[in-house]
């Protein structure tokens, strides 16, 4: 719905190029918003998809480590969403031999980054609201505003109408912004179904835009945090980054209608969809993971008498599919010579490989969740 004030722009000149620096209005409340039909059935199937989700992911023997494996999963998408490279094998292995800094230091430390950022998220909207307004401070401290800044990759939002190109406002405009946050975020949130809140504050951080590229991780990570307090995530975890990364230019285009008609209701459903969509995919993700749990425990039991050790050795390569001897024999409290029988059963059966040839300080991973786990969080090719 096209409304008739929305925001306003500040023109300046930069560089002999005109640009408009976006200052949106407060997020609107549940009495603004006049959905249709056709987006009122969006939001009743993203509902249903996040419900089915959380219901399978509860209910499995194996929750918590879906859990585990797909928080996982959206942190390293998040790391895909910022282009910063790096393998979540030597992820994996630097969790094993964390006092190498050859396997992945680099990656490793941008992932442990975003991993205390998603987690800080978590547990923040939990609190009052004057420990979020805290949070924005600090923030601002250790990722820095970009306020009114045009030279910065990733500063720009798309061109208008007028096709003169929208950035940020000043720094003083997103600390007003971020203080209507506030009261979305506390206040007006119970006159919003929880869908309608969460993608009303995923679009105003992204017109404020007010940590640059670190926005995006704040944006994401908040929002499932938000859906997490609602009550709608509590077992699960989607992967909305990916899903993100995939809609990226409608995603765009949809928040340059927002900016220059206002169309919260459009926006709204279009998020709506991304959400229904990463749930739908993170649903099939906990279904494969889960099928090959129980064949390989299968596969063990089979064995007879050292299944039992096998089984406990399983339990941890699903939390950390690339792994060494010493790492399972201190997570699993078995001695060494269990432990290296085992992964001789292991091997032979196929259900893990070695990836060096070593006699000693032998690395393994599991083959097929290292596959499934890859395909699930490596670059999108738009032709796949």
């Amino acid at each position: 719905m096209k409304r008739l004030e929305f925001g306003s722009y500040l023109t300046i000149n930069h560089r002999g190029e005109r640009i408009r620096l976006f200052i949106p209005p407060k997020p609107p409340v549940s009495s603004d918003l006049m959905f249709s039909a056709e987006e009122r059935k969006t939001l009743a199937g993203t509902l249903f998809s996040l419900g089915r989700l959380e219901g399978t992911t509860k209910l499995s023997e194996i929750g918590e480590k879906l859990w585990n494996l797909t928080k996982l999963r959206e942190i390293c998408d998040s790391l895909v969403a910022e282009n910063l490279e790096g393998s979540i094998y030597d992820y994996f292995l630097g969790i094993c031999e964390p006092d190498d800094q050859n396997h992945g230091s680099r990656f490793k430390s941008d992932l442990m980054v975003i991993s205390h950022e998603f987690d800080l998220h978590m547990n923040l909207l939990q609190s009052k609201r004057a420990d979020l307004r805290g949070f924005w401070s600090e923030t601002k401290e250790r990722i820095g505003f970009l306020g009114g800044v045009v030279n910065r990759p990733g500063g720009f939002l798309g061109r208008g109408s007028a096709g003169l190109s929208s950035v940020p406002p000043p720094e003083e405009e997103i600390e007003k912004g971020l203080e209507n946050l506030l009261e979305h975020l506390f206040q007006n949130r119970l006159r919003l179904d929880p869908i309608d809140s969460v993608a009303i504050f995923f679009g105003m951080m992204w017109m404020l835009n007010p940590f640059g590229r670190g926005t995006g991780i704040v944006a994401r990570s908040i929002s499932l945090a938000l859906l997490r307090r609602e009550g709608l995530m509590s077992h699960s975890v989607i992967g909305l980054s990916r899903s993100i990364i995939k809609n990226e230019h409608r995603l765009h285009e949809a928040l340059s209608l927002l900016r220059n008609t206002g169309d919260w209701e459009a926006w709204t459903a279009g998020f709506a969809e991304m959400v229904s969509e990463a749930a739908r995919t993170t649903e099939s993700f906990n279904l494969k993971v889960s099928r090959m749990y129980f064949a390989d425990k299968e596969a063990a039991s089979a064995l007879g008498r050292p299944a039992e050790s096998i089984h406990r050795i399983i339990d941890v390569v699903f939390e950390n599919p690339v792994f060494t001897s010493n790492f399972l024999v201190s997570k699993t409290g078995l001695t060494p010579a269990t432990v290296n029988k085992s992964l001789k059963h292991m091997v032979e059966l196929s259900v893990i490989r070695e990836t060096t040839s070593k006699k000693r300080g032998r690395i393994f991973q599991h083959e097929e969740l290292m596959k499934l786990f890859g395909a699930e969080t490596g670059p999108i090719d738009d032709d796949r």
